[in-house]
């Protein structure tokens, strides 16, 4: 990665979608809310709220992290080419999960850009493919 200078701002809004399928079914799931953003040590870091969740984003090295916490969290990490186990916790208690994930790409600067995430989700014994895409914009 080129070196880039620090940054750090408000006055960004996220867009997510992300598509899940299964044997079956097809469903999409998008988020809009206002978010921080910014660039440190060669971390690209966004964080906003959805409804009561606060969830972080963290981009780095061609991996990325979702940290969700709240009444229901997690902490996702996405590592092409790898599986990696994670909790889901809700008020009822918490559900074992794994992520395959197959491709993490993103173009982020300091105007914001576009990340997508490509994975196979395995929960319950579903096997669930994921298409997440993630826009930053002022």
């Amino acid at each position: 990665m080129d070196y880039r200078d620090d940054f750090s701002g408000g006055g960004f809004s996220i867009a997510v979608a992300n598509m899940q399928s299964g044997e079956g079914f097809s469903d999409t799931v998008e988020e809009f809310a206002q978010c921080s953003y910014r660039y440190a040590r060669g971390v690209f870091y966004i964080s906003y709220s959805s409804g009561n969740s606060k969830v972080m984003l963290k981009f780095e090295n061609g991996a990325a992290e979702i940290r969700r916490t709240g009444e229901f969290g997690s902490k996702m990490v996405y590592i092409p080419g790898r599986e990696t186990e994670f909790d889901y916790k809700t008020p009822y208690g918490s559900i074992a999960m794994k992520l395959d994930t197959r491709s993490v790409e993103y173009s982020l600067d300091e105007n914001g850009g576009t990340a997508k995430l490509e994975y196979l989700l395995y929960a319950g014994g579903d096997k669930l493919l994921n298409k997440m895409t993630i826009k930053i914009e002022r």
